[in-house]
Protein backbone atom coordinates (compact mmCIF):
# COMPACT_ATOMS: atom_id res chain seq x y z
CA UNK A 1 0.00 0.00 0.00
CA UNK A 2 1.77 3.24 -0.99
CA UNK A 3 1.25 6.09 1.68
CA UNK A 4 0.76 9.84 0.36
CA UNK A 5 1.59 13.12 2.15
CA UNK A 6 -1.34 15.20 3.35
CA UNK A 7 0.20 18.03 1.37
CA UNK A 8 -0.14 16.15 -2.15
CA UNK A 9 -3.85 14.86 -1.31
CA UNK A 10 -4.66 18.44 -0.63
CA UNK A 11 -3.52 20.08 -3.67
CA UNK A 12 -5.17 17.18 -5.68
CA UNK A 13 -8.40 18.32 -4.35
CA UNK A 14 -7.40 22.03 -4.38
CA UNK A 15 -7.09 22.29 -7.78
CA UNK A 16 -10.57 22.28 -8.72
CA UNK A 17 -11.06 25.85 -9.06
CA UNK A 18 -14.53 25.17 -6.96
CA UNK A 19 -12.10 24.06 -3.80
CA UNK A 20 -9.04 26.54 -4.36
CA UNK A 21 -10.62 27.99 -0.87
CA UNK A 22 -10.84 25.29 1.16
CA UNK A 23 -9.03 24.91 3.97
CA UNK A 24 -6.37 21.69 5.66
CA UNK A 25 -8.56 21.32 8.61
CA UNK A 26 -11.93 21.27 6.76
CA UNK A 27 -10.27 18.69 4.48
CA UNK A 28 -8.99 16.59 7.61
CA UNK A 29 -11.99 16.79 8.93
CA UNK A 30 -14.28 15.05 6.40
CA UNK A 31 -11.87 12.55 5.42
CA UNK A 32 -11.71 11.49 9.63
CA UNK A 33 -15.50 11.84 9.43
CA UNK A 34 -15.64 9.39 6.11
CA UNK A 35 -13.14 7.07 8.28
CA UNK A 36 -15.61 7.10 11.02
CA UNK A 37 -18.70 6.47 8.80
CA UNK A 38 -17.10 3.32 7.17
CA UNK A 39 -15.90 2.68 10.36
CA UNK A 40 -12.57 1.17 9.18
CA UNK A 41 -10.83 -0.60 12.35
CA UNK A 42 -8.10 0.59 13.59
CA UNK A 43 -8.24 4.37 12.86
CA UNK A 44 -8.20 5.92 16.29
CA UNK A 45 -5.68 5.17 19.16
CA UNK A 46 -6.07 5.80 22.76
CA UNK A 47 -3.66 8.09 24.10
CA UNK A 48 -2.91 9.85 27.93
CA UNK A 49 -0.72 12.78 27.97
CA UNK A 50 0.13 15.66 30.53
CA UNK A 51 -0.68 18.92 29.76
CA UNK A 52 0.68 22.09 31.59
CA UNK A 53 -2.26 24.74 32.81
CA UNK A 54 -0.99 27.99 33.12
CA UNK A 55 -3.48 31.14 33.87
CA UNK A 56 -6.29 28.30 33.40
CA UNK A 57 -5.52 27.16 30.14
CA UNK A 58 -3.65 24.60 28.53
CA UNK A 59 -2.97 23.67 25.25
CA UNK A 60 -4.52 20.75 23.56
CA UNK A 61 -2.50 17.78 21.67
CA UNK A 62 -2.77 17.89 18.00
CA UNK A 63 -4.00 14.84 17.34
CA UNK A 64 -6.91 14.89 19.50
CA UNK A 65 -10.21 13.38 18.29
CA UNK A 66 -12.32 12.40 21.05
CA UNK A 67 -11.60 13.46 25.20
CA UNK A 68 -12.14 10.20 27.12
CA UNK A 69 -11.42 11.96 30.34
CA UNK A 70 -9.38 14.52 31.97
CA UNK A 71 -7.92 14.50 35.66
CA UNK A 72 -5.62 16.59 37.95
CA UNK A 73 -3.97 14.03 40.33
CA UNK A 74 -6.74 11.75 41.83
CA UNK A 75 -9.54 14.24 41.07
CA UNK A 76 -11.57 13.80 37.67
CA UNK A 77 -12.86 16.82 35.57
CA UNK A 78 -16.31 16.85 34.53
CA UNK A 79 -16.89 19.00 31.24
CA UNK A 80 -18.07 22.01 31.36
CA UNK A 81 -21.76 22.25 30.34
CA UNK A 82 -22.34 25.83 31.64
CA UNK A 83 -20.65 29.76 31.00
CA UNK A 84 -19.71 29.84 34.48
CA UNK A 85 -17.54 26.97 35.39
CA UNK A 86 -14.48 29.28 35.85
CA UNK A 87 -16.94 31.60 38.20
CA UNK A 88 -15.77 32.25 41.56
CA UNK A 89 -19.01 31.63 43.11
CA UNK A 90 -19.02 27.59 41.70
CA UNK A 91 -19.07 24.42 44.23
CA UNK A 92 -16.04 25.28 46.20
CA UNK A 93 -13.14 21.91 44.85
CA UNK A 94 -15.31 21.19 41.82
CA UNK A 95 -12.74 20.97 39.01
CA UNK A 96 -14.00 21.95 35.40
CA UNK A 97 -12.90 22.11 32.03
CA UNK A 98 -14.08 23.80 28.37
CA UNK A 99 -12.56 23.16 25.29
CA UNK A 100 -12.42 26.22 22.45
CA UNK A 101 -9.90 25.53 19.42
CA UNK A 102 -6.70 24.22 20.35
CA UNK A 103 -6.93 25.15 24.66
CA UNK A 104 -8.19 23.40 26.86
CA UNK A 105 -9.81 26.37 29.93
CA UNK A 106 -10.22 24.82 33.40
CA UNK A 107 -10.90 25.78 36.36
CA UNK A 108 -7.59 24.77 38.34
CA UNK A 109 -5.75 27.88 38.03
CA UNK A 110 -2.22 26.01 37.53
CA UNK A 111 -0.48 22.63 37.63
CA UNK A 112 -0.51 19.27 35.67
CA UNK A 113 -3.84 17.62 34.07
CA UNK A 114 -3.79 14.33 32.51
CA UNK A 115 -6.02 13.73 29.57
CA UNK A 116 -6.81 10.04 28.22
CA UNK A 117 -8.03 10.63 24.55
CA UNK A 118 -8.76 9.32 21.54
CA UNK A 119 -5.87 10.45 18.41
CA UNK A 120 -6.00 10.17 14.75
Amino acid sequence: MEYTNINTIAAKLTRHPLMEDISMETIIDYAVEFIRIMGIPNTFIEKVVPIEIKEFRGELPCDLYEVIQVRYKDRIFRESTDSFHMSHDKIPGELSYKMNDNCIFTSLEEGTIEMAYKAM
